[in-house]
């Protein structure tokens, strides 16, 4: 069996065309622990969407994500359609 390191995958994925990106978003409207998980499932569920990490404390999503399949603005709206709010 052979595996890969992470530094070979992310050097492969340059080939496959991905354009990764990651930022970090406001959110707004959470009230507890698992509204942070309800955001984090939604951009999870995206596609294009490489990780999602939100920290309910600091009311911010971290999301790793490849700009050819998803844009800034259509994350914003998964997270507006569950009814929180987004920004950069």
């Amino acid at each position: 069996m052979v595996y890969q390191t992470r530094e070979s995958f992310s050097k492969q994925s340059i080939f496959w065309g991905e354009t990764m990106k990651k930022i970090t978003l406001n959110v707004g409207g959470m009230h507890c622990g698992s509204c942070a998980m309800a955001v984090e499932l939604v951009l999870k569920d995206k596609p294009g969407v490489k990780s999602a990490k939100v920290d309910y404390d600091a009311k911010k999503a971290e999301v790793e994500f490849d700009e050819a399949q998803v844009k800034v603005d259509d994350l914003k709206k998964e997270i507006t359609k569950i009814g929180f709010t987004a920004s950069e």
